[in-house]
């Protein structure tokens, strides 16, 4: 899967890590625990975006270039919403065949610890 890991250098806003480490150093809020990284690493080590009711191709790529293709995944809100042309959309993506397959399938799999089950 590291094919598809965004490997940019963190572009970090600088408030970011300097509000977290005057936190830190001034005590200001002595029941909160130190973090281990920075607050942006977590939200990129935790959060996964779906593709439901995004059926435009600039929003996706878009979602794709800034969390990282390895953290977008497709959704439909089936069976309340069965839209053919959402799927189109996400066929005609620019991106290899392996990329739409880990899009499609093998993100969620890996999410929802699937492997091995029969969906």
């Amino acid at each position: 899967m590291a094919a598809f890991h965004d490997h940019r250098p963190r572009q970090d806003s600088a408030r970011d890590g300097h509000v977290h480490a005057v936190q830190q150093r001034t005590g200001r809020y002595p029941w909160r625990p130190a973090l281990h990284q920075h607050p942006s690493d977590y939200l990129r080590t935790n959060i996964w975006l779906t593709t439901s009711g995004m059926a435009w191709a600039p929003a996706i790529m878009f979602a794709r270039e800034v969390a990282g293709s390895d953290r977008v995944l497709y959704a439909m809100n089936y069976p309340f919403q069965a839209e053919a042309a959402e799927v189109v959309v996400h066929e005609d993506l620019p991106i290899s065949a392996e990329e739409k397959r880990y899009l499609f399938e093998e993100g969620s799999t890996k999410v929802f610890e699937l492997a091995g089950q029969r969906v």
